[in-house]
């Protein structure tokens, strides 16, 4: 589970998870309250794990999907494997 929420007191609040320390492995929690709501609490978490992830809306760019997909294999180049850069590759310009 990456996130709860529950009633402390009279608000909600969320605990998002953050993963762990590198050094010392203890987790990191982010811990945000005062919602009156528990649906309000649940939105903001969900919010929260969008914004963690990267997710969120996209801006109109009027960038073709082909030209979208060279900028993203570059982008991830570094953290990948020669052969899985070139399974990307052929996977992109497939039509």
């Amino acid at each position: 589970m990456r996130g709860s929420v529950f009633k402390r007191g009279r608000t909600w609040t969320y605990v998002l998870s953050l993963g762990r320390e590198s050094i010392s492995g203890k987790k990191r929690q982010r811990w945000v309250g005062g919602f009156k709501t528990k649906r309000d609490a649940e939105l903001a978490l969900t919010r929260a794990l969008a914004a963690q992830e990267g997710g969120g809306t996209v801006a109109a760019t009027g960038l073709r999907v082909a030209e979208f997909l060279g900028d993203w294999l570059e982008a991830i180049r570094p953290s990948l494997k020669a052969t899985t850069t070139k399974s990307y590759a052929e996977r992109c310009t497939a039509t």
